[in-house]
C-alpha cells in the first residue's frame, strides 16, 4: 500500500491565496458587468449607445468564462434524469445476457497516454503526444478505460491494434 505524501503548509497558503486573486477578479468582473447592464437598460434598445455596451459586456463575459445560459426546458430535463434507473437497467439487461459490468472512474483516461503514460490536454480530435503515440480521441479515451478495466486501474497499451476509425459521409 502506497503512502500519500503529506502536504507542505506553504504549498496550501499559495493556493489559498491563489483562490482568494481569482475570486476577487470574478467579484470586480461582476460589478463591472452589472454596471453594464444598469447603463444598458437606460439606453434605448439597439441604439448606438445601447450597441457600445452590449460589445463590452459581450467581451466582459468571454474573458470571464462564465458557463452559457441554457433553456429552461433543458434544465428540467437533465434536473430530472435518473441516473441511478439508467445504470440499475443497465445492470439488469447485461445480467441477463450474462456480461458483467465493471465500474471504473473514467478520471485521466482521456489525457493519459498509454505508452509513455504523460498527461497531456486534448485539443482537437486527434491525442497526439511528444512520444509518438497518435489516435482519435474518441478511441483513445475509450481504449483507455478498457485498459483501466484488463490491468486493474492502470493505463497501459493494449495488446492489440485498434482500427482506425471510418467515416462515411451522407450525400
Amino acid at each position: 500500500m502506497r503512502k500519500l505524501p503529506k502536504e507542505r503548509p506553504e504549498k496550501c497558503l499559495t493556493e489559498i491565496a491563489k483562490n482568494i486573486r481569482l475570486w476577487n477578479l470574478v467579484e470586480k468582473n461582476n460589478k463591472k458587468l452589472a454596471e453594464l447592464q444598469r447603463k444598458m437598460s437606460k439606453c434605448q434598445k439597439y441604439s448606438r449607445q445601447w450597441k457600445r455596451y452590449n460589445r463590452a459586456k459581450q467581451y466582459l463575459l468571454s474573458k470571464s468564462k462564465r458557463k452559457k445560459k441554457r433553456s429552461r426546458c433543458h434544465n428540467q430535463r437533465m434536473s430530472q434524469w435518473q441516473v441511478g434507473k439508467v445504470k440499475k437497467y443497465l445492470t439488469y439487461k447485461l445480467k441477463a445476457e450474462g456480461i458483467m459490468l465493471h465500474k471504473r472512474e473514467e478520471r485521466y483516461t482521456l489525457q493519459t497516454c498509454p505508452v509513455c503514460g504523460a498527461k497531456k490536454n486534448v485539443r482537437g480530435r486527434m491525442y497526439c503526444c511528444s512520444c509518438g503515440y497518435t489516435q482519435h480521441r474518441d478511441i483513445h479515451g475509450a481504449a483507455n478505460l478498457l485498459s483501466k478495466v484488463l490491468y486493474e486501474n492502470r493505463i497501459q497499451s493494449l495488446p492489440f491494434e485498434i482500427q482506425k476509425p471510418t467515416y462515411l459521409r451522407i450525400a
